[in-house]
């Protein structure tokens, strides 16, 4: 019954993402500012670091699959994005700590990985001109910090779901 409550909650955290902004008003941001949160990176991360690692590799491919028919133009961004970056931060914590601190700071990591790689995929088949200035300044900046914020709050009470789950089902 435990292993039920995963998917729900990840499906929770994807419908969550793309209705933050217009819920929560980010006030550090200008007309031309576009800050992205991505609260489904957040929870791969803290698959990655607390759940089983195979399961963080199979939701990112999921989950990126399903972000990029929902929300993007090319398929395959995030499909391909999400399971390596969670593949990236396993391959971190086998030799740091997996902490508060260093979570925050290998999802920012992931944050600004991600933002890149999208960026230059789509520079790259001609789906955007925006220079890499203003793309810092406008997009990644600002996108940086409100997953900073989501982060800070949303780790302890995804780890203790996470760790809740994993201890759960030695139980079962």
């Amino acid at each position: 019954m435990r292993t039920f409550f995963l998917p729900v909650m990840v499906m929770f955290i994807f419908v969550l993402e793309s209705i933050i902004v217009d819920l929560v008003p980010i006030p550090f941001l200008s007309d031309h500012q576009v800050a992205v949160p991505h609260l489904l990176l957040l929870m791969i991360v803290i698959l990655a670091a607390y759940g089983s690692r195979k399961i963080a590799v199979i939701y990112g491919i999921v989950f990126g699959l399903l972000f990029d028919v929902v929300y993007t133009q090319v398929i395959g961004i995030y499909a391909f994005s999400f399971p390596t970056l969670a593949y990236l931060v396993m391959q971190a914590l086998r030799v740091l700590n997996p902490n508060i601190f260093v979570l925050i700071f290998l999802t920012e990591l992931s944050v600004a990985l991600l933002e890149f790689f999208t960026y230059g995929i789509y520079l790259l088949i001609g789906m955007t001109a925006v220079p890499l200035q203003l793309f810092t300044i406008e997009r990644l900046l600002p996108t940086l910090a409100l997953n900073f914020v989501l982060a800070c709050v949303l780790i302890y009470p995804l780890k203790k779901f996470v760790l809740g789950l994993k201890i759960g089902e030695h139980n079962d």
